[in-house]
């Protein structure tokens, strides 16, 4: 009974078990029928990795704080099952973001702290398959920012503690199709939110740990996008914090750490919290217009099939 229970085994944390190589290999031919594995926090090495990448079942594979490097790395990318790959605080530099970015199954990658810088960035860029995707706490810089800012697939993209300065965040803003952003823990000013700003497509946008100040808040205040910002740890205070009151679309906002007063935090609380009520109507309408909807088209078609059998019997009387 308990080999049985253990081929049908379908989900597996092996997380922070002193799992090496050769143990890793024992756990594969054990759990045959396995399609998500974390194995974060171990020893696992390119060898290890390689057995991974053999593995026909897995589509989501977690290896973070693991021994991998570039080798382990294109083994991995010549996988054609995994679907969500996290290969965080591993030993990769461009060589291994290289082989990976030819992988055309993978739709969530992640690959931040390791040692990536933009020629990387410009590999993993290139790649037409991945959708969200994570580099932060690597050397990607500005000139890694205006490679992945011509991507057209990613949606989610993570870039804290990335060396990013208002140039490379001014590429990022002209990009289309991105829809959350987090360029925490950089080197962005108001020039940066400024560009920002203007963008028409991101909906969650996270600058945590910057430099903005009054002008940038004012800025991002009037993008008619965002739902949901953080600008926790900046240089806002409360002139640049009052100008969120006049936005309509916000629903969430994080305005701690700024020098900003509690009276105004609870103002912008009050304005918030309209807007989302706001929100929360306007669907209630739409869900009520599209049920008057179905009802009306439901009375169509009854009255277009008595119409038919009306047209069928008339005929009939001519056969």
């Amino acid at each position: 009974m308990e080999k049985a229970n253990k081929n049908i085994m379908t989900e597996l944390d092996l997380s922070n078990k002193d799992i090496n190589d050769e143990k890793l290999m024992e756990i594969l031919k054990e759990h045959e029928t396995l399609k998500i594995l974390k194995l974060d926090d171990n020893k696992i090495g390119d060898k290890g990795a390689e057995y991974l990448a053999k593995n026909v079942t897995i589509t989501e594979l977690s290896l973070k704080r693991n021994k991998i490097g570039n080798k382990g790395a294109e083994v991995l990318a010549k996988n054609t099952t995994i679907r969500n790959l996290n290969l965080g605080c591993n030993d990769i530099d461009n060589k291994g973001a290289e082989a990976l970015a030819k992988n055309t199954t993978i739709r969530n990658l992640n690959l931040g702290g390791n040692d990536i810088d933009e020629k990387g960035a410009e590999y993993l860029a290139k790649n037409d398959t991945i959708t969200n995707l994570k580099l932060s706490c690597n050397n990607i810089g500005d000139k890694g920012a205006e490679f992945l800012a011509k991507n057209t697939t990613i949606t989610n993209l993570i870039l804290y503690y990335s060396k990013i300065s208002d140039k490379g965040v001014g590429y990022l803003a002209k990009n289309a199709t991105i829809l959350d952003l987090d360029s925490s823990e950089n080197e962005i000013g108001d020039k940066g939110a400024e560009y920002l700003a203007k963008n028409a497509t991101i909906l969650n946008l996270k600058l945590r740990y910057n430099n903005i100040g009054n002008k940038g808040a004012e800025a991002i205040a009037k993008n008619a996008t965002l739902i949901n910002l953080n600008l926790h740890g900046n240089k806002i205070g409360d002139k640049g914090a009052e100008a969120m009151i006049k936005n309509d679309i916000l629903r969430k906002i994080d305005l701690r750490n700024n020098n900003i007063t509690e009276w105004t935090l609870d103002k912008i609380d009050i304005k918030i919290g309209k807007n989302c009520e706001e929100y929360t109507k306007k669907i209630e309408e739409r869900n009520k217009y599209l049920e008057n909807n179905r009802n009306l088209i439901k009375d169509l078609w009854k009255i277009i099939i008595e119409y038919d059998k009306d047209y069928v019997r008339d005929e009939n009387k001519w056969i």
